[in-house]
């Protein structure tokens, strides 16, 4: 025995020590599954048809990142906004705004616009307005 340990000690503490290794790792899984909640499958699929059914449904609010104005001259936001269902109907009368534009004031301004269509989607959108 003693032969065994001298000839090959250095090997046989290396395998003690993956063994060890090898222990740990698998308690750390075990205990990592108790605490990590179990992916639920069925909310997943319900919010992808969700998602799925607000794509398909949603209503579009387009326009540039920023849009000018001309200061001390008139200003209509839905001149450079587009507010239309999914069936690609202007909903601009629809849409409600929060804020204004000031256009005896120079500088970055914004407006956001909201649109609810029939199926009871909502979107909204930031509209960064520059007057010069």
């Amino acid at each position: 025995m003693d032969f065994l340990i001298e000839e090959h000690g250095d090997a046989l503490k290396c395998s003690v020590i993956s063994l060890l290794v090898v222990a740990v790792t698998i308690i750390s899984i075990g205990i990592t599954n108790k605490i990590t909640p179990i992916f639920n499958t069925n909310i997943y699929y319900r919010n992808m048809v969700l998602s799925n059914e607000f794509k398909k449904y949603s209503p579009a609010i387009k326009a540039e990142y920023a849009v000018y104005a001309e200061k001390g001259k008139p200003f209509d936001l839905f001149s450079v906004v587009s507010v239309t269902d999914y069936d690609g109907s202007d909903i601009s009368k629809r849409a409600l705004t929060e804020g204004s534009v000031d256009v005896n004031k120079e500088g970055l301004q914004y407006v956001v616009v909201s649109v609810t269509n029939q199926k009871g989607f909502t979107v909204s959108k930031r509209i960064n307005v520059l007057v010069e």
